[in-house]
């Protein structure tokens, strides 16, 4: 389809070297299966960002096997709190290729998705869709962020934690980036 053959367009003519690999939930799990997949061969991509990974799919022995280029993992507070122990073995197995590894306060998985805008904020606090961090605070700050891993990524820079902090949080602590424990 046009979508298919423009996806296509793109892949051929684009410099694979400033592309990143970014997915949200079973997309970041597709992300570090075909990573891993492809292992033995040299990877084209810059890096990978996984917000939200969705471990469920994968087996134990995929995340302990870790990536083998850059990446950083951005997660909800309802995600990280979930999934923290996997996380942490992806992390501790990717021998140092994991840039960033952060937690956006006060979001829940459905943070990083255009769902927020579609009702009013109390009507998807109930149904579960968002957190209890305000809704544009939580958006700045996780725009920011990505923002610096991105660049950092396709810079091949290191990315210190205090960069990823949202400085314009305007007293909305549950908004805050904080560092994945």
């Amino acid at each position: 389809g046009a979508v298919g053959d423009a996806v296509c367009r793109v892949l051929a003519e684009a410099n694979p070297e400033r592309m990143l690999l970014v997915g949200h939930s079973f997309g970041s799990a597709s992300i570090l299966r075909f990573l891993q997949a492809t292992r033995d061969a040299p990877c084209p991509y810059r890096g990978a960002v996984l917000a939200d990974l969705w471990p469920e799919p994968l087996e134990e022995r995929e995340l302990r096997q870790g990536l083998q280029v850059p990446f950083a993992l951005l997660a909800s507070e309802q995600f990280a709190r979930i999934h923290s122990k996997s996380y942490r073995a992806l992390v501790d197995a990717s021998a140092g290729k994991c840039r960033a590894a952060a937690v956006v306060r006060g979001a829940r998985h459905q943070w990083i998705s255009e769902s927020g805008f579609f009702a009013p904020t109390w009507v998807l606090r109930c149904l579960g869709i968002l957190g209890t961090g305000d809704f544009r605070h939580v958006r700045a700050a996780t725009a920011h962020a990505m923002q610096v891993i991105v660049e950092a990524l396709l810079d091949d820079k290191e990315i210190a934690a205090q960069d990823l902090v949202e400085t314009r949080r305007r007293g909305d602590a549950k908004s805050v980036i904080v560092g994945f424990s």
